[in-house]
């Protein structure tokens, strides 16, 4: 019998090659490029919509590979080029959260400009304040 409990979703993700979604997302990220340019918003609208689906079933290496990242990042450095914590220089764009803002992601909202330190940090924050520890734990006891 199958242990669903095992698989991660990321795993699933790796063995389902989300690399190929890429010449996909870059080609919605252009055709909304042209629609802005047009100022056809019910067209950005739905290509938001199929961006982000496309986006939240992508590996986080591959999604920072597309087009739409590369400009978000670039944006977000340039708009505050220091860490937002420390004031070093930033080098690393950090998402507040993921889903519901892939392919959508807003400037300062949703993006934080980081040093790689503090990135480490609000990581390690993050997986404390989700609980992740604590699920581990608990299913440690169910074990024992």
């Amino acid at each position: 019998m199958f242990n669903y409990n095992t698989v991660s979703f990321e795993d699933s993700k790796k063995k389902l090659h989300t690399y190929k979604l890429l010449e996909i997302i870059n080609s919605i990220y252009r055709q909304r490029q042209m629609a802005i340019f047009n100022q056809d918003w019910n067209l950005v609208d739905e290509l938001n919509f199929h961006g982000q689906i496309l986006a939240e079933m992508m590996l986080q290496e591959d999604y920072r590979k597309s087009l739409h990242w590369q400009e978000r990042r670039n944006s977000q450095l340039t708009r505050t080029s220091e860490c937002e914590f420390c004031s070093r220089p930033a080098e690393v764009v950090h998402h507040n959260k993921y889903f519901g803002v892939l392919f959508m992601e807003r400037l300062g909202i949703d993006l934080k400009s980081l040093c790689h330190n503090c990135h480490q940090t609000q990581h390690e924050c993050i997986n404390v304040i989700s609980g992740k520890e604590i699920i581990q734990t608990e299913s440690l006891k169910k074990v024992n």
